[in-house]
């Protein structure tokens, strides 16, 4: 994919060390943390002694740029070309993030390869330089050590403890940063502190091949209840100079690895068309870079997500109900990872309610909602997941109760069809029970309820949020019949719903906004689960109308969230893409999501939430895993395929 993109993804490990460049040529751009926050590296070429930049920006510099004369993004590689009248270097950024292996998944590196070509048909001396800045490890003035060991160097504050606090935008100034190459030093003259050097030399038939590997070590990952949890890779190796030497041993054995299943990815988005592998290629790396994979003290699994810029709440389900098609498709062991904390904390004695919780903590404390009586503040809420009394009680209008409810039902549903387990449906059957009795009762969205769809204001008898509760009891319907237990009346309701949508919320043959509200319309991207489930509950014409609906009605960019405002969301866009038969639809909406990621002035990471007229950014989100989303089309095909087995 060689379009133009907002930011271009370099060093994407997780939400606190998710390192891209800001521009289009690599040699004339910042690099940053996906937030903005300055996170410098540095690349020269020494060539016959004379040195030139390839990577980062520095004003002094100008005149000793080369000239950038390709950019390649792919789902999991960065490529670039730079050249001078010499020589040729081609530069790849790149982690094995292979969903299908947990232990590849979250091993915290970032490879930096090179590839240098005489470009003259001449002999040459080369010697690349790879360098970090010591804002690396926080844009603060802290005491910092410095050390090198050789093949290795490590740079981390001092004094500071893991975990030390939460929020959103923020950057961690714990961890260690390491860099691994054949020959590293600390230097000491110049902000650019850990510094690897590779020395070669050129044929016209022959190339000069190295590689460099930046390591995050962030001691503790997640706080999770009280305990304090290391990442998946701490279990299979020993620390992380341990995971550096396996990578540098196995380096062309991982690219393959990577090359390979990147190859599928692009495979399976190729029946929708260019555009779409440009858009799934764009989201792919910082949706994973906005998760964490960890193990709680009962050996579970814990994929725990940050909501980027938008409060940076942790494990949010109505963030992870858009996310789940990207993980569904090539590793469904994750749905579980994402839902297990949201059942824990819903167990608690704090928690009284009948409905889903919205989230279990702020990014990377999960030891409760700050959501309480007050806004509890920051690094206080550690503990109230303790509480037995209501000496935090939680309010009601900061949670999404129907919104979240339908989402774990439905996620719980889908995975059990993927995958047979029956297992974990029994092992949170009455949970579930409890959150489908609450649609029962609440589901026709009469009362004025958060949701997904308030970002122009909040409104009672959201038509989405009934149309979500009718796929989720039919789906609690079908839960409760494989146990033996009472599903009719739930299925009854869910047709109930349905019907009350089909009679009070439709003009001109399409879905209003809410009950009640003429004139007004909005992506009914929940209806996908019910064809994707096969379930029946909305004649295929509905699906048909809704779809020309929104033809009719989009933009330069994409399609509204509504007719209220001209804003929109990637992920509900992708998902209503689906309805109709055939492609056509993906293939008009991804090029609208091309256009606004080749046109939009906002460098940041593909942002989800953008003006269809204008396409800036709206609320400043970005680097939000909700773009696993935008696998929707994939996903629908792939049901369609196993219900015909």
């Amino acid at each position: 994919m060689k379009n133009r993109i907002p930011a271009y993804p370099l060093i994407t490990i997780d939400p606190f060390c998710s390192i891209w460049a800001d521009g289009d040529t690599l040699n004339k751009s910042h690099t940053m943390l996906w937030n903005g926050i300055p996170k410098s590296i540095l690349g020269k070429i020494k060539v016959d002694g004379r040195s030139k930049r390839f990577l980062g920006y520095e004003d002094y510099d100008v005149e000793k740029y080369m000239w950038q004369s390709d950019r390649d993004v792919r789902p999991i590689i960065s490529s670039y070309t730079l050249e001078c009248g010499e020589v040729k270097i081609i530069v790849k950024f790149w982690s094995p993030q292979i969903l299908g292996d947990i232990y590849l998944l979250s091993l915290p590196i970032g490879f930096i390869d090179y590839e240098v070509f005489s470009n003259d048909g001449k002999n040459h001396e080369v010697e690349i330089e790879f360098m970090l800045h010591e804002n690396i490890c926080s844009n603060k003035p802290d005491d910092r050590f410095y050390k090198s060991y050789g093949r290795y160097a490590v740079m981390y504050n001092k004094d500071k403890a893991p975990l030390a606090y939460s929020g959103d935008g923020v950057e961690a100034d714990w961890g260690k940063y390491y860099l691994y190459g054949e020959s590293v030093c600390v230097k000491d003259d110049s902000f650019y502190r850990l510094c690897s050097s590779h020395k070669g030399n050129i044929t016209p038939k022959k190339s000069y091949k190295a590689f460099d590997i930046v390591a995050f070590d962030d001691i503790y990952s997640i706080e999770y209840m009280g305990s304090k949890l290391k990442c998946i890779w701490t279990e299979k190796y020993r620390n992380i100079v341990k995971v550096c030497e396996y990578c540098e041993k196995n380096h062309n054995a991982l690219l393959k690895k990577a090359e390979n299943f990147e190859q599928s990815l692009i495979n399976d988005a190729e029946p929708f068309g260019e555009n779409y592998i440009t858009v799934i290629s764009t989201a792919y790396r910082h949706v994973l870079a906005g998760h964490k994979l960890v193990r709680d003290g009962k050996g579970n699994l814990l994929y725990m997500s940050k909501e980027c810029y938008s409060n940076g709440c942790i494990n949010t389900v109505d963030v992870s109900f858009p996310a789940i098609p990207l993980f569904y498709l090539y590793n469904p062991e994750l749905i579980p990872a994402m839902m297990n904390g949201i059942f824990d904390f819903a167990s608690k004695p704090i928690w009284k309610y009948d409905f889903s919780p919205h989230d279990i903590g702020i990014y990377p404390l999960a030891d409760g909602q700050i959501y309480g009586s007050y806004r509890i503040p920051e690094n206080e809420h550690r503990g109230i997941y303790k509480r037995k009394t209501d000496i935090v009680s939680y309010l009601d209008d900061e949670q999404m109760p129907i919104e979240n409810s339908g989402n774990m039902i439905i996620m719980v549903y889908a995975y059990y069809l993927l995958t047979g387990d029956k297992k974990y449906l029994k092992k949170h059957f009455d949970m579930l029970k409890k959150w489908a009795d609450y649609l029962v009762k609440y589901g026709d969205s009469k009362e004025l309820q958060l949701c997904t769809d308030d970002f122009a204001g909040k409104f009672k008898g959201n038509i989405n949020l009934t149309i979500k509760a009718s796929v989720a009891l039919y789906a609690f319907s079908k839960i409760a019949e494989l146990f033996g237990a009472d599903y009719y009346e739930y299925k009854k309701e869910a047709k109930s719903k349905v019907n009350l949508v089909m009679k009070e919320g439709k003009e001109n043959g399409h879905l209003m906004l809410a009950f009640d509200n003429k004139g007004t319309w909005s992506l009914k991207y929940n209806m996908i689960w019910d064809k994707i489930f096969g379930f029946g509950l909305f004649p295929l014409s509905l699906y048909e109308k809704e779809a020309a609906l929104y033809l009719l009605k989009s933009n330069t960019y994409g399609v509204p969230l509504n007719s209220l405002r001209t804003f929109t969301k990637s992920d509900w866009e992708m998902w209503v893409s689906a309805f109709p038969k055939g492609v056509s639809l993906t293939r008009i909406i991804s090029k609208k999501l091309v256009d606004f990621l080749e046109h939009t002035s906002d460098r940041v990471p593909f942002t989800d939430f953008y003006d269809t007229h204008t396409g800036e950014w709206t609320q400043q989100m970005c680097h939000r895993t909700v773009q696993g989303g935008l696998w929707m089309p994939v996903l629908v095909k792939k049901f369609s395929s196993l219900r015909k087995v």
